[in-house]
């Protein structure tokens, strides 16, 4: 008689392997959610310089336009401008920097910015919330976020820890005051999860 030899696992083998698997999975969970914060800090830091380099650029500009033959206008004035010209694009101004609006600092900083509304209707199409802001030549701060899945609420009013605002320039007579950029939650900060 011909003994049939047997294929497959064994319980007891197929137990251990579960186990092993459930072991792996509580190690690398934890640095799998510790990559998507580093992520969101590095998207968040990337944005900070963007913006920043942005602002030194679009002054720059200005100023050499403002020293060109035939000069361009660059008012050391509140009101707002649009006579900069970054990568083809009309960049809203204000006191020779960008204004705090879409068609200012976000789009001299290229970023893929939307509203709350833009970003809710089409998350896929934006990179960054934008909250706040103004018209051409407003003072009024804008925020921008690096939104999670689990953010509510947007800037300081939500639940999102990972934003920073950009105040525009402003003068007064003469004297520029160059634009601040107050950062929430950036590279190193365990407030941007």
């Amino acid at each position: 008689m011909r003994l049939r030899k047997s294929s497959g696992f064994t319980l007891i083998e197929l137990i251990v392997v579960i186990i092993i698997i459930g072991i792996l999975a509580a190690v690398a969970l934890p640095r799998f959610i510790d990559l998507q914060v580093q992520a969101r800090q590095a998207k968040l830091s990337a944005a900070v310089g963007a913006v920043r380099a942005a602002a030194a650029l679009y002054h720059a500009q200005c100023l050499a336009q403002a020293s060109a033959n035939p000069p361009q206008p660059c008012p050391a004035t509140n009101a707002g401008t649009t006579g900069v010209s970054m990568e083809g694009l009309a960049i809203a101004g204000r006191a020779q920097y960008p204004s705090s609006n879409a068609a200012g600092i976000v789009a001299a900083a290229g970023l893929r910015a939307g509203t709350v509304a833009q970003y809710t209707a089409a998350p896929g199409d934006y990179d960054y919330v934008v909250t706040g802001g103004g018209g051409n030549g407003a003072a009024t701060p804008l925020t921008i976020s690096a939104p999670s899945p689990t953010t509510t609420g947007y800037g300081a009013a939500g639940t999102d820890t990972c934003f920073f605002t950009y105040t525009p320039a402003s003068a007064a007579g003469a004297v520029v005051t160059a634009p601040t950029v107050s950062v929430t939650g950036a590279a190193g900060n365990s407030a941007c999860n």
